[in-house]
């Protein structure tokens, strides 16, 4: 699981400036906001990743329980 947020947050850092480029657009054009917008929610994307993946690690892990053995008489 841990490698499927690595992936995911790899491709957000790369797609987003390249996909929503708002930086290329005029504030005043109707098309500026929509892309700021997509761009925004994808940076909101990389900072849950980056969320999760500090939590899974700051979590201790449970020592697994040994299996008791039946005493025999």
């Amino acid at each position: 699981m841990h490698g499927l947020f690595v992936v995911q947050l790899i491709y957000l850092l790369f797609a987003t400036p390249v996909l929503h480029d708002f930086y290329n657009y005029d504030i005043e054009k109707p098309e500026f906001l929509p892309v700021f917008f997509d761009f925004i929610q994808n940076l909101a994307l990389v900072g849950a990743l980056l969320f999760f993946l500090g939590m899974k690690n700051s979590f201790p892990k449970k020592p697994k329980k040994k299996a008791v053995k039946a005493k025999e008489w």
